[in-house]
């Protein structure tokens, strides 16, 4: 799958969030997810987590979590063009996984990860460690 984008406008992880993956939030489907501001949790808003364990261990906090009926339901994290997005990937699957923990057994609201440098998307669910779409921008 791709999307059409002119990568010269991404000059950092501001310009995805903001050119990006903002707009994909809002806007309606089919071409977006469709979600409106009150459902749109940013990350000064959010509660940062400790992700990882031992020495790799840090606090974390993505860019965006989706709000639906008042439970955390989408983690986005957005980065630099041609940063590491699988590490990006991992970490947002982290912090739902940690979101997941403060609910009961077998309620796990977090569901879906999304992961972009603007230049590619990576999609997935929060327990499969391989995004289930990989989308690419065509310049």
């Amino acid at each position: 799958m791709e999307y059409e984008l002119d990568e010269k406008f991404l000059l950092n992880e501001s310009d995805v969030e903001q050119k990006v993956l903002l707009p994909l939030i809002k806007t309606i489907e089919p071409e977006g997810l469709g979600y409106n501001d009150t459902q749109i949790q940013t990350k000064f808003n959010l509660k940062k987590i400790e992700i990882e364990k031992g020495n790799k261990a840090k606090l974390y906090y993505p860019d965006y979590v989706i709000i639906k009926d008042g439970i955390p339901s989408i983690i986005i994290e957005a980065k630099r063009p041609r940063e590491d997005l699988v590490k990006a990937f991992r970490e947002a699957r982290l912090y739902a996984l940690e979101i997941n923990a403060l609910y009961q057994t077998d309620l796990n609201p977090c569901k879906l990860i999304i992961a972009s440098d603007g230049i590619r998307l990576l999609a997935g669910t929060w327990d499969a460690a391989e995004p289930t779409f990989d989308i690419k921008s065509k310049n």
